[in-house]
C-alpha cells in the first residue's frame, strides 16, 4: 500500500479548465464533422445541427457545474455553520460528531498531543459508529497517525489500513480500513493535536473532505489553544489568588477614584477592617491618617493628569491608621497597572512596627553599649582565655593611674596585688568551665603609682561570633566602703550597747511611772475617803456651801486619778505592737456611737454610719480611735440645737480615707498644728471638758497602724477628721 499525499484541494479553477477543454474538443468535434458530412448533405442543415447538439452538450455541462458548485457551497455553509455554533464543554464531542456525519465517514477523532516526551496522544473526542466512545490515551508510534505528527501535514491513507497497523493499543471501535489524518497547531507552530477521519471505504477523493478535515483542524487547534490559556491563565489566577491570600504583606487594590477593590486577609489582620467592610469605600478613610489625606489626594490628581508620582514604584516608610484609630508605622510600595483607558493601583504595606521597636531597642542597646562600657564610671575590661585584657574602658584605666593602650594586650593579674594574682586565676578559670554562670569576688589591686585598694568585681563568659569565649569584668572601687563597712560594724557594736542602756532606762521609766502613780492614787485615795466620810457623818450638819466645797474636792481627786491613768495608758502605747485582724470598722462605730447615746440619752444628735465599711488593724487600740473622734464630736457639738456626726470612707488622690465630720464648734486652722499634741488645749475648748491628750492617743495609735491622720476645720462650722489605715 501506498500513501496518496494531496496537500491541496480541488477548486473552481481545475473543473473551469476541464470545462473549457470539453468545449473546445465540441466545437473540434462539429467542426471536423461539418467538413466530413459536407460532401454528402447541404452544408448549412449539417453546420446547424452540429452547433445545436454543440450547444445543447455545453448547456449539459454548464448546468452540471453550476447544481455541484451550489451543492458545494451549500455543504460548506452547513460546515462553517456549525463549526461557527458548537462551544463550551461540549465543543470536542459535537465537533467529532458533526464532522463524521458530515462527511459520511464511520469515525471521527480528535486527540490532543500531551508533549511529555512520552509519544503519547490523549483523546479529546472520539465519534465511531453513532455514537460517543471513552476517553483513552495511547502511544501514537506505529499508529496511522505517526507520519502526521512527524511529518507535519495531512496525510491520507487510502486503504489497507487494518491491515498493516496493529492495533492492540488502540480501542477496537477505530479500526478501519482507510484513514485521513491533519495535525493541529498552535499560534507558535507546534503541534498540539491530531485530527483524523477513519472508514471502511476510501476517504481520499470524496468531495470536500480535505477541506472540511483542514477548518475543523484549524477550529480544533483554536479551541485548544484557548483552553489551554484558559487553564494557563486560571492556574495563574488561582496562584495569584494564593499568594495574595497567604501573603505576609497586606495587599490592597484601589481604582483612580481611589476606592478599595480588593482586600486580602492580612490587610483585613492588620487594618481591622473585613474585607467586605473595606470594598468600595475610599481607602484614604480606612487607613490613612488624617494629616496625610490631602497628600494623598493630590498625589492621585497629580498622577492621573500627568503619569508622574513621587512615591510609586518605591519603598517608602509612613504612618497608618487601624480601625480603633490607632496610628502606627508602615512600609508601603504602590504599583500603577495600566489598562485600557484607565489605572488602577496595587499597594503592598507591612507593618513595621516591632521592626522599628527592634531598630529602636538596638539603638538604645548600642548607645547603653557604649554608655556602660565607653562612658560607664565603673571599670570593665574584656579577657581572653589566657587573662590578656583585650579591652578596657576609659574608666578601668583612669582609676588604676594608666592609658588605655599600657593595658591593652598586658595580663590583666598584674593589676593584682601579688598575694591574691593565684586566687583571681582560679576564679577566672571557674568562668571559662561554667560559662552560664556569673561570678563575683573581692580582691586587692595595685594602682601604677603603688597605692592599694579594694575591688569587687564580677566576671562572666561571653560568646564571640566566631564561638570563642571571652571574659568579661565588671570592677568597682570598693576601699571606701571597705573602710565605712569597718566603721559600721563599730557602730553597730556602739549602737547595741546604747540599745541595751536605753531598754534599761525605758524599764526603770516605766517602774517610775507606776511607782508615781501609786505614790500619788494613795494620798488621793485618803482625800477621796475622807471626803465620803464627811459627808456621810457630817453631811446634816454643814451648809450648802461648805457642801460644795466637799463636792469639788472629791470631784478633782477622781479627776486626777483619771489623769494618771490616761498618762499611764498614753505612755504604754509606744511599746505596744498592732495585734492586726480583719475589722468590721462599721459595727466597732455603732457600738461606740451607741454608748455615747446611753451616757446622755435625752440630748438631740444624730449619727451618720456607713455600713459595710472595713479595715486591718487592732481591734481594741482602733476603738480608742473611734471613741476618741466620735467622742470628741459628740462633745464638741453639745451647744449645737441638734448634733450632726458622720463616719465614712472616700477616696482622696487614689487612696482609701476614713472621716469622722460633726457640725461643731470647729476650729481655726491656724491652730491645726496643736492638735495632736500632748496636753495642748485651742483656744475656747476651756468650755469642754478634757485632759488634751485624746487626739495626741489617736495620732500614735495611727501611726503604730502605718497610718496618718489629719484635721480640716472652721469656727463655728464644724470639723473633719482624716485617717488612712494599710490594707495589710
Amino acid at each position: 500500500m501506498k500513501f496518496i499525499l494531496r496537500p491541496g484541494k480541488v477548486g473552481t479553477w481545475p473543473k473551469a479548465c476541464a470545462a473549457a477543454g470539453i468545449y473546445l474538443l465540441a466545437v473540434m468535434a462539429t467542426e471536423m464533422s461539418a467538413h466530413w458530412l459536407l460532401p454528402y448533405f447541404a452544408a448549412e442543415h449539417v453546420e446547424w445541427i452540429l452547433f445545436l447538439v454543440t450547444a445543447v452538450l455545453i448547456g449539459f455541462l454548464i448546468q452540471y457545474n453550476l447544481v455541484s458548485l451550489r451543492r458545494r457551497h451549500q455543504k460548506e455553509r452547513e460546515i462553517t455553520n456549525w463549526l461557527s455554533v458548537i462551544g463550551g464543554e461540549d465543543f470536542f464531542p459535537l465537533l467529532a460528531k458533526n464532522l463524521a456525519r458530515s462527511v459520511e465517514a464511520d469515525c471521527a477523532l480528535i486527540c490532543e498531543y500531551t508533549g511529555d516526551g512520552k509519544e503519547t496522544l490523549r483523546s479529546l473526542a472520539a465519534f465511531c459508529h453513532g455514537r460517543k466512545m471513552e476517553e483513552f490515551e495511547c502511544s501514537w508510534v506505529g499508529t496511522p497517525g505517526e507520519k502526521v505528527l512527524k511529518e507535519r501535514r495531512l496525510v491520507c491513507l487510502r486503504s489497507g489500513v487494518k491491515e498493516q497497523f496493529v492495533w492492540d493499543h488502540l480501542p477496537p471501535e477505530l479500526a478501519a480500513d482507510s484513514f485521513l489524518g491533519i495535525p493541529m497547531f498552535d499560534a507558535d507552530g507546534h503541534i498540539t493535536g491530531l485530527l483524523a477521519l477513519l472508514d471502511n471505504r476510501p476517504l481520499c477523493d470524496r468531495e470536500g473532505v480535505e477541506e472540511t478535515l483542514q477548518l475543523a483542524a484549524v477550529r480544533a487547534a483554536a479551541e485548544l489553544e484557548r483552553r489551554h490559556v484558559e487553564e494557563e491563565l486560571r492556574q495563574k489566577r488561582d496562584r495569584l489568588h494564593a499568594i495574595i491570600t497567604t501573603a505576609l504583606d497586606a495587599i490592597i487594590e484601589m481604582d483612580d477614584q481611589g476606592t478599595v477593590t480588593s482586600w486580602n486577609p492580612r490587610a483585613e489582620m492588620i487594618f481591622g477592617w473585613t474585607a467586605d467592610e473595606a470594598i468600595d469605600r475610599p481607602l484614604a478613610e480606612l487607613i490613612i491618617p488624617m494629616q496625610h489625606r490631602k497628600a494623598h489626594s493630590e498625589g492621585l490628581r497629580h498622577f492621573l493628569a500627568t503619569g508622574e508620582g513621587t512615591i510609586l514604584n518605591r519603598h517608602i516608610e509612613i504612618t497608618a491608621l487601624r480601625r480603633g484609630g490607632q496610628e502606627f508605622p508602615v512600609e508601603l510600595t504602590v504599583t500603577p497597572i495600566r489598562h485600557k483607558d484607565h489605572y488602577a493601583f496595587a499597594g503592598f504595606l507591612r507593618d513595621i512596627t516591632e521592626t522599628k521597636q527592634a531598630e529602636q531597642a538596638l539603638r538604645f542597646s548600642e548607645a547603653r553599649y557604649r554608655a556602660l562600657y565607653r562612658d560607664n564610671p565603673t571599670m570593665l575590661a574584656t579577657l581572653d582565655t589566657g587573662w590578656t585584657m583585650l579591652s578596657v574602658n576609659p574608666a578601668c584605666a583612669g582609676q588604676l593611674g594608666y592609658r588605655i593602650e599600657e593595658l591593652e594586650g598586658q595580663s590583666v593579674l598584674i593589676l593584682f596585688h601579688e598575694d591574691d594574682r593565684l586566687a583571681v586565676a582560679e576564679q577566672l578559670q571557674k568562668c571559662l568551665q561554667y560559662p552560664d554562670q556569673v561570678f563575683r569576688w573581692q580582691f586587692r589591686k595595685v594602682r601604677k603609682d603603688g597605692a592599694e585598694l579594694w575591688v569587687d568585681e564580677l566576671a562572666h563568659a561571653v560568646y564571640e561570633l566566631d564561638g570563642s569565649l571571652n571574659v568579661l569584668v565588671v570592677c568597682q572601687d570598693i576601699t571606701e566602703r571597705k573602710r565605712m563597712e569597718e566603721e559600721i560594724v563599730q557602730l553597730n557594736a556602739d549602737l547595741m550597747t546604747r540599745a541595751a542602756e536605753l531598754e534599761e532606762a525605758n524599764r526603770e521609766l516605766e517602774t517610775f511611772n507606776y511607782a508615781v502613780a501609786h505614790d500619788l492614787r494613795k494620798p488621793l485615795t485618803i482625800i477621796n475617803g475622807y471626803c465620803q466620810v464627811l459627808k456621810d457623818y457630817c453631811g446634816d450638819r454643814l451648809d450648802e456651801k461648805c457642801m460644795n466645797y466637799l463636792h469639788e474636792a472629791y470631784e478633782g481627786t477622781w479627776r486626777m486619778n483619771q489623769l494618771i491613768d490616761t498618762l499611764l495608758n498614753f505612755a504604754q502605747l509606744s511599746r505596744i505592737e498592732p495585734d492586726r485582724e480583719a475589722i468590721d470598722f462599721s459595727a466597732l462605730a455603732y457600738e461606740v456611737a451607741a454608748e455615747l447615746r446611753r451616757a446622755q440619752p435625752n440630748r438631740p444628735g444624730t449619727f451618720h454610719i456607713a455600713t459595710g465599711i472595713t479595715c486591718n488593724g487592732d481591734a481594741s487600740l482602733l476603738r480608742v480611735v473611734l471613741e476618741n473622734l466620735l467622742g470628741n464630736a459628740w462633745k464638741y457639738t453639745s451647744k449645737k440645737g441638734e448634733a450632726i456626726i458622720e463616719f465614712g470612707l472616700e477616696e482622696l488622690d487614689g487612696k482609701q480615707v476614713y472621716f469622722v465630720r460633726d457640725n461643731g464648734s470647729g476650729f481655726a486652722m491656724t491652730d491645726v498644728a496643736k492638735l495632736f499634741l500632748p496636753f495642748q488645749r485651742l483656744p475656747g475648748s476651756e468650755e469642754y471638758d478634757g485632759h488634751g491628750i485624746g487626739l495626741a492617743t489617736v495620732e500614735r495609735i495611727i501611726r503604730h497602724h502605718g497610718g496618718r491622720i489629719w484635721a480640716e476645720g472652721e469656727p463655728g462650722r464644724g470639723a473633719t477628721f482624716y485617717f488612712t489605715l494599710p490594707a495589710e
